[in-house]
Formats: structure tokens, sequence, C-alpha cells
């Protein structure tokens, strides 16, 4: 049997013995307990369709935007509360050092 081009083809626990997916595109495919006894796999493009590398990319932007935002709410936290720890009368001092603290050990 030869294959050509199938993107995303589900082949999960189909005997694929002797095909032959030389040239073929099967990115994405998945040959969860597939039989491929004899399959041919010569120049085959694989990996990841475009959708899912467009999609791995922006999750990893986000997640990198997400921790700059941590890392420098958490590197400007312990002076905001070294002044308000100076402040002696500041209004709600200890609820604010109470949410912050338990804000900044959420972090860590």
């Amino acid at each position: 049997m030869k294959i050509s081009t199938f993107v995303d083809a589900p082949y999960k626990g189909e005997n694929l013995s002797g095909t032959n997916f030389r040239g073929a595109d099967i990115r994405g495919a998945c040959f969860k307990d597939a039989i491929l006894i004899g399959a041919n796999f010569s120049n085959t493009r694989v990996g990841l369709t475009p959708f899912y590398t467009l999609g791995l990319i922006t999750a990893s932007c986000v997640l990198v935007a997400i921790s700059g935002l941590i890392i420098g709410y958490s590197s400007v936290f312990p002076a905001f509360i070294s002044n308000l720890l100076a402040e002696q009368n500041a209004p709600g001092r200890k609820l604010l050092i109470s949410v912050g603290l338990l804000i900044l050990t959420s972090f860590v």
C-alpha cells in the first residue's frame, strides 16, 4: 500500500506491515499501538502540523510574558513592604502586609 499525504491521520492500532510511506507527509499522524514491521518511512515529512506549531509558539510567548510579570512583581514587592513598614500610621497597613505576603508566598 502506498501512502502519499495523511496529515493528522489516525493509525492507532492498525496493521501497517509493509506499508510504503516513502515521501509521504505524515506530520501529526498517530501510530500508537500500530504494527509497522517492514514499513518504509524514507524521505517522509514528520513533526507537528503548522497549526500546532503556531499554537505552541503562542503559548510559549504567553508563558514568558506571565513569568516576566511575576518576576517583576516579586522583585518590587519587598521594597513596597519595607516602605509600608516604615510608615507607622498607614491606613490598612496590616491588611496590605498580610495580603501582600500571601501573594508573594504563592509565587514561591
